[in-house]
């Protein structure tokens, strides 16, 4: 029977456990192959002790893999966007443009505060996607058989297509709830922000929080907590219109965006959000969750999106002063 180590040996994806502190864990063949380091040199290194990177680079890397273990949720790198996560050396022989290996990877957490990196070469897609443009010219003047070439090109590129759409969906989207994740709200944030600008209405944010919910996670386990970030995300977009926005900001906080909306309309909404909140039931009936709420609005009490979060976070913060389980208006002292 093949053992743990010999299976990862033989899948033809590079497989990397890390600690949080970046510390190699395990390193399959693939990567001895595509990197020319041994197992016994890779092992208990750090990555940027294996690889040059730039500091960026590197607080990218830690940020991801924090994300990853503090959420328990993958988090993913695309090569279309990102390029690749480790500077992989393609060889001088490779027909290829590019000097680094272009690569998908997925940062899975693992047990015990460790992740495990699938990385996946995506060189050869990278490239064909160059020579798209001028296949397709090059298509237009070739005979029959060369059509039915098109055809199976066009059915690859309609996998591509929807591959793409599956990933840009995973890359904007919290895997959990499914809601609008931080990137994509920060693009409909500055949106919003243009928007009242142009047409001289105000925007409002409602930064939730979830009173005491680790409390959840310390007593019934990590499945009912995520049960209660499912239910209070489905009540929360029920509670808002179509054009607005609900974001899952962190583990337990919630951004809602409403766009031509004063602070009193917004403080409707939380309203609405506190008593649908508290009408929800779970599968452990000695839970009952309530949520604080900071409110602001843009241009009223912010001049930039960034400050309207700010003050949005401060304005909970003062609902959680004021005894938690309410709706708090940012004011300023």
């Amino acid at each position: 029977m093949l053992e743990e180590k010999d299976v990862i040996d033989l899948v033809q994806v590079g497989i990397v456990v890390l600690d949080k502190e970046l510390s190699v864990k395990s390193w399959n063949r693939w990567m001895s192959i595509h990197t020319n380091i041994k197992k016994d040199e890779a092992h208990e290194k750090k990555l940027d002790e294996l690889f040059s990177f730039t500091p960026s680079q590197l607080k990218g890397i830690k940020r991801k893999v924090k994300t990853a273990i503090t959420m328990q949720n993958p988090t993913f790198i695309v090569a279309s966007t990102d390029s690749f996560l480790l500077p992989i050396e393609l060889p001088l022989s490779s027909q290829t443009s590019y000097t680094y290996m272009q690569q998908d990877v997925t940062i899975m957490p693992c047990e015990k505060g460790h992740v495990m990196l699938l990385i996946y070469d995506q060189t050869a897609l990278m490239e064909s996607q160059k020579r798209e443009k001028k296949r397709a010219e090059d298509l237009a003047a070739i005979n029959e058989q060369a059509n039915k070439t098109i055809e199976k090109l066009k059915a690859t590129e309609k996998l591509l297509v929807q591959q793409r759409d599956l990933i840009f969906y995973q890359a904007n989207h919290d895997q959990l709830t499914g809601l609008t994740n931080r990137h994509l709200f920060q693009d409909r944030l500055n949106m919003a922000i243009k928007e009242s600008k142009r047409n001289n209405w105000p925007t409002s944010l409602l930064f939730i929080d979830l009173d005491d919910f680790k409390q959840i996670n310390d007593r019934h386990g990590h499945e009912v907590g995520d049960e209660v970030l499912i239910k209070i995300s489905n009540s929360l977009k029920e509670t808002i219109r179509e054009k607005d926005t609900v974001v899952r900001f962190g583990g337990d906080e919630f951004i809602i965006l409403l766009s031509n909306t004063d602070e009193k309309g917004a403080m409707v909404v939380a309203n609405n959000i506190l008593k649908k909140v508290d009408a929800i039931e779970f599968s452990k009936e000695d839970i009952k969750m309530t949520p604080s709420i900071g409110i602001a609005s843009y241009p009223k009490d912010a001049s930039s999106a960034k400050e309207l979060v700010t003050l949005a976070d401060r304005a909970l913060y003062q609902a959680k002063f004021k005894g938690k389980n309410q709706a708090s208006i940012y004011e300023k002292y």
